[in-house]
């Protein structure tokens, strides 16, 4: 066992010792330095990829929020509705007002049920928006709606009473959908919710002039309670459209002038102006609370149907605007993959441009140290710091060459020195001989 982890050990560190002998290479320094800017490229474009993306889903909440308001307007629409009707039943146009209140509490419903079921499919997708929990909390307390409908029937409710009540939701509404607005991710978009949310406002405002007028004029007189209302309410509704007409776009503007126009809401200025003159003796004879409720209800309705293609075109714009983000994060993927590519093939080229010569000049010299001289250096032609290694090489091939030749011709001359020395030996031989003999012949001959 301990020769087995002893064993698995040695591996390790064998192949620790592999790659740090593989980073130490010129090939593995190459690469080291090549990596730095691919890095660098992954990590700016995962940043431009992650901004895109969050535009995206920006976006998408966008859509999701601007396609609430038109709901939780729709609300509003009914509520107003209810408020000016019901102050007109509470006047003393009782009998004018029954038959339109009556029939305008279904249509309040309806927008109730649609909001609520927009939330519960919302709730199932888990879409996050932040305003949602006040929005729940808010329709909440249209539960109390019932109870107070009961009261207006009965009359057992005072006018400040039941206008306060349902003021105080229709301003809960009406901040859920300035917030929504809010979500506009372009300053384009911001301008068009900017004006959007301003209608609803001159509406609100509208709605509640209409409900003071109702009782003005139903009543035969203003109170002075009710008149400074009456103008204050006025003056809401027209700053409010001076407000849209600031942040509208010019496709916008002439949607209003068109809607303003041709409708009879351009009347409710003789009623003001009854109304505005009565302090002074002026007199409102000839005006009724139905007739005024009907001119205002037009102008109401005129910039209701602005309002409704208002919150059409900021959810269009908003799809255009998400579908240009979707569109923005492809392109940056595609570059950025296009960018990594071409860094890494260039990465590589650099890589094999140096290492590639150097390996084959390392082979050469491997050859050359072996005495192969019958070779040819690679890259003497080059004009950078390779080719001069090269040129280095070449010069060390020549130098063996010229000492094998010096070795070869050395070698040369001892064989004939020894040639030479050995005919020298084999005359002295032969002389030695010779003399030999002859002293012999002459020794035999005495």
């Amino acid at each position: 066992m301990e020769q087995q982890t002893l064993s698995a050990n040695n591996n390790t560190l064998a192949s620790s010792r592999g790659f740090l002998d593989m980073l130490l290479s010129v090939k593995g320094r190459v690469m080291l330095l090549c990596i730095i800017p691919i890095l660098a490229v992954l990590y700016l474009g995962t940043q431009a990829a992650l901004n895109e993306l969050k535009l995206v889903r920006d976006s998408n909440r966008v859509i999701q929020a601007l396609e609430i308001a038109p709901l939780i307007s729709s609300v509003v629409h009914g509520l107003q509705n209810e408020r000016g009707r019901s102050a007109g039943y509470l006047g003393k146009s009782q009998a004018a007002f029954a038959d339109s209140l009556r029939n305008s509490r279904p249509q309040t419903d309806n927008s109730i049920s649609e909001l609520k079921n927009k939330l519960t499919k919302l709730k199932q997708a888990n879409i996050e928006i932040s305003f949602l929990g006040r929005l729940n909390s808010t329709i909440s307390k249209l539960d109390q709606l019932g109870s107070m409908r009961e009261r207006v029937n009965s009359r057992s409710v005072k006018s400040a009473e039941m206008a306060g009540f349902y003021t105080s939701m229709i301003n809960d509404f009406i901040k859920i959908i300035d917030e929504a607005a809010g979500y506009a991710a372009t300053v384009d978009l911001l301008k068009s919710s900017i004006a959007y949310v301003a209608i609803i406002d001159a509406i609100e405002s509208s709605g509640l002039e209409r409900a003071q007028g109702a009782q003005g004029f139903g009543n035969g007189a203003f109170t002075e309670t009710t008149l400074e209302k009456f103008i204050s309410f006025g003056a809401k509704s027209d700053q409010s459209i001076k407000y849209f007409l600031i942040y509208a776009n010019n496709e916008e503007k002439q949607l209003y002038s068109q809607l303003i126009t041709n409708n009879s809401a351009t009347n409710i200025s003789a009623f003001r102006q009854k109304a505005y003159a009565q302090p002074f003796g002026g007199s409102l004879i000839g005006t009724s609370g139905i007739d005024w409720f009907e001119a205002i209800t037009a102008r109401i309705s005129a910039l209701t149907e602005l309002e409704k293609l208002l919150a059409y075109e900021l959810v269009s714009e908003a799809n255009a605007d998400a579908k240009a983000a979707m569109a923005g994060l492809w392109t940056i993927i595609t570059i950025n993959l296009i960018i990594l590519l071409v860094t890494i093939s260039l990465a590589l080229v650099i890589i094999r441009s140096i290492t590639g010569p150097i390996g084959k000049l390392q082979t050469t010299m491997n050859k050359l140290a072996n005495g192969e001289f019958d070779l040819e250096v690679p890259g003497i032609d080059k004009s950078d710091e390779l080719g001069d290694m090269s040129r280095a090489v070449e010069v060390f091939k020549q130098s063996g060459i010229d000492r094998q030749r010096l070795e070869s011709e050395s070698e040369k001359e001892q064989l004939l020195r020894a040639e030479r020395q050995q005919q020298i030996d084999d005359l002295i031989s032969s002389f030695r001989d010779s003399v030999g003999q002859a002293l012999e012949a002459v020794a035999n001959n005495a």
